[in-house]
């Protein structure tokens, strides 16, 4: 692999690893859908199709590790949860971790705020880090339901909705069938001020 992954190739990335990982829940399950599995099968598709992409990629890499790997400021305010795991980490050719990426299924519009809180408290220590990024996996009886969670969840972390794949219905033969969506955010190092 040549240069550095981009952070659309990245985005892209993760939300395919979604929707592979609704088609081969839907598979394995006889039907059942992504939203009744663990939050673990859909983190290891997005890994799976990561890993096809990028350098390398971890799964629940320690925050301990991943400061001292990315080379970033160790001293002044101190990392509350050093035993706490970043979900998936695609890393650089030169063996940093680059992009520090958490799955959640989400439930409302506050499911990702303590990972953004995370994830800000690691980029603002400089290193290596590149970027920030929260996958956020979402079902809802109407598409209204999930485009406001999204702009809530956006509002309510502190981050940028970079991307979202459109609705599609949990069964597609069902004409009131419920909708799922993923989404992907990016963290900043700072927070923005709305005003």
């Amino acid at each position: 692999m040549t240069g550095p992954v981009s952070k659309t190739t990245i985005v892209e990335t993760c939300l395919n690893g979604a929707v592979e990982a609704s088609r081969f829940y839907d598979e394995i399950s006889g039907g059942i859908q992504l939203y009744e599995a663990p939050e673990w099968l859909l983190q290891a598709e997005i890994a799976r199709a990561l890993g096809k992409c990028c350098h390398y990629v971890t799964v629940e890499s320690s925050v301990k590790w991943l400061v001292g790997a990315a080379s970033a400021e160790r001293r002044g305010c101190q990392i509350r949860n050093k035993r706490g795991r970043i979900d998936i980490v695609v890393w650089s050719s030169s063996d940093h971790p680059r992009y520090l990426i958490e799955v959640k299924k989400s439930w409302d519009s506050w499911s990702l705020y303590e990972d953004a809180k995370r994830l800000r408290s690691m980029l603002r220590r400089g290193g290596k880090f590149h970027a920030g990024l929260m996958v956020a996996y979402a079902t809802a009886a109407r598409e209204e339901t999930l485009d406001r969670r999204f702009a809530e969840t956006a509002v309510n972390s502190e981050a940028v909705l970079v991307k979202r794949l459109p609705s599609m219905p949990i069964d597609p033969e069902d004409p009131k069938s419920w909708l799922w969506s993923t989404a992907v955010f990016e963290v900043k190092k700072a927070l923005t001020i709305a005003g």
